[in-house]
């Protein structure tokens, strides 16, 4: 996202008073299909949910010892795939 902190134009000096006590910026440029380069593809597809078909993310809890997770929207208690068997709570970095 990429903000525009760029003072109003205007004849006045009164676009950079307003523009030097703006908190927020007065315009977003939002691109949510820009390209990323350095994106990782993972080779696998993302798990949804059985009722609503969300996607798993950070969000969603997480039971490792059941191996199921449950869905942020509707809150379905969803099992994991079979080569989920060894997934654990820490990340693959910290596993030693």
């Amino acid at each position: 996202m990429q903000k525009n902190t760029t003072p109003w134009p205007g004849e006045f000096d009164a676009a950079v008073v307003v523009h030097s006590k703006c908190v927020i910026p007065i315009a977003a440029s939002i691109q949510p299909i820009r390209p990323h380069v350095d994106l990782q593809v993972l080779p696998y597809h993302p798990l949804r949910c059985k009722t609503c078909s969300s996607v798993l993310n950070p969000y969603c809890r997480a039971d490792f010892t059941a191996l199921i997770w449950i869905c942020l929207f509707c809150f379905q208690r969803n099992h994991f795939p079979q080569h989920y068997q060894s997934i654990s709570q820490r990340p693959k970095d910290q596993v030693g």
